[in-house]
């Protein structure tokens, strides 16, 4: 999949990157990423704790899909962020 961060040009030759987004994008995923941490943190913590009285792997399922959306989901498109701010300070340190 081609990085939606990077616009590639064909007059020039260089690349327009929309660092902007990027690093808006950057900041909502990294707020995102936080929260989920926590929520697995708080699961965590009541599994360790057999604080569910009843289906007490509900947390480990809670925490397996959480994982599952930081791993799946955020990081594929922080790697596309991390991509287009790496190729903007290139362009902009030529």
């Amino acid at each position: 999949m081609e990085n939606p961060y990077i616009i590639p040009r064909i007059m020039n030759g260089e690349d327009l990157v929309l660092a902007d987004d990027a690093n808006n994008d950057h900041q909502i995923l990294f707020d995102l990423t936080l929260q989920l941490q926590s929520v697995i943190s708080t699961a965590r913590y009541y599994r360790d704790r057999k604080g569910l009285a009843i289906n007490h792997e509900t947390a480990d399922h809670v925490i397996d899909a959480l994982d599952d959306i930081l791993f799946n989901i955020i990081r594929p498109h922080q790697e596309f962020i991390d991509e287009a701010l790496a190729k903007d300070q290139e362009i902009s340190n030529v």
